[in-house]
């Protein structure tokens, strides 16, 4: 019997830690040369759901990382970059302009390269000019966006990382994320015109991610918040004429931050509330920052899924 796409969705979000495995698997077997180690600062090229996995597993990993990565969703390199500088081009069609057109600079300023890709143009550029590769097939993404192949993109920086070393992920960190991801998030009722999502920085990526999710899948607006910036500017904008029965606030709770800060996140929960705004809190569990970014991501996934049938929206359609 042929699944519906809420089906569809439903599998591929079920499927991140295979997609995560597959990925880890595929990285450790590509040659690389032993001169990409020495690199000492890395630009990653991506756009939408290409780039989330990437940031999810960035920022969670940013405490822990021995080198700057940035960040590049635009159609040029920074002007800083230089001999020692990564260029990792990810881009799951292997079709996104601004990449092919970052490739091309790559190439022409000599630079050192890594792509990670399904195919498309990216990957014969790749092949043409005998850059390293990871072209990946989508098995565990039965709904075919990018934004439902997150592991993929994401395992393959975890991965990529490692070899690097820009960081060192435990088996144990490596297993937690397999565990969490194993769960799908339950009991998730959404009932919101707009979403604001409030986390600490090493959770921006995968509130990120979230975002991304509930606007594409769920067609509903939603955007994230850091904690800390909100708390100097954005909490006085929303104490405005807003039409507050619309908005949902959704707050990323976790206890790997200091304690005095944990409770910097329930005054701002209380200041929400305070104003008339519905307040929902996502308790992370895990014992890792890696696991507990890929926890929320997945929530966000599970939550947008909801969010669409509830609508009655399609999940793969963009307009």
């Amino acid at each position: 019997m042929k699944q519906t796409n809420y089906e569809l969705v439903g599998a591929s979000l079920a499927a991140w830690s295979k997609q995560i495995e597959q990925a880890w698997h595929g990285i450790h077997s590509i040659e690389l040369l032993p001169k990409l180690a020495l690199c000492n600062q890395v630009v990653i090229c991506g756009m939408g759901g290409s780039a989330l996995g990437a940031e999810v597993v960035v920022k969670a990993m940013s405490p822990k990382t021995t080198l700057p990565i940035y960040f590049c969703r635009q159609s040029f390199l920074p002007n800083w970059v230089n001999k020692k500088t990564l260029i990792v081009l990810v881009s799951y069609s292997g079709t996104t302009a601004e990449v092919l057109t970052c490739a091309n600079e790559a190439k022409r300023k000599n630079l050192l390269v890594v792509v990670i890709t399904k195919g498309g143009d990216l990957a014969k550029l790749a092949n043409k000019n005998k850059w390293p590769m990871y072209q990946f097939v989508a098995q565990f993404n039965p709904a075919g966006e990018p934004r439902f192949g997150l592991g993929y993109m994401g395992g393959s920086i975890m991965a990529l990382g490692q070899r690097l070393a820009w960081w060192q992920i435990t088996e144990a960190e490596k297993k937690e994320v397999a565990q969490v991801l194993a769960k799908p998030a339950k009991d998730i009722a959404p009932s919101f015109k707009e979403l604001l999502i409030i986390s600490e920085e090493w959770l921006s990526g995968a509130a990120h991610a979230v975002c991304n999710q509930v606007n594409e899948t769920a067609k509903i607006m939603s955007w994230s918040a850091i904690l800390s910036e909100l708390n100097h500017h954005l909490l006085e904008g929303a104490s405005g004429g807003q039409v507050k029965s619309n908005y949902q606030v959704a707050m990323a709770e976790s206890k790997l931050v200091p304690t005095d800060l944990q409770k910097r996140t329930r005054l701002t929960k209380q200041v929400f509330q305070k104003q008339g705004y519905r307040v929902i809190s996502k308790k992370l569990v895990s014992r890792s920052l890696l696991a507990q970014a890929w926890e929320l991501a997945a929530w966000g996934g599970y939550l947008s899924l909801a969010a669409a049938k509830k609508n009655k929206q399609n999940p793969l359609l963009i307009e």
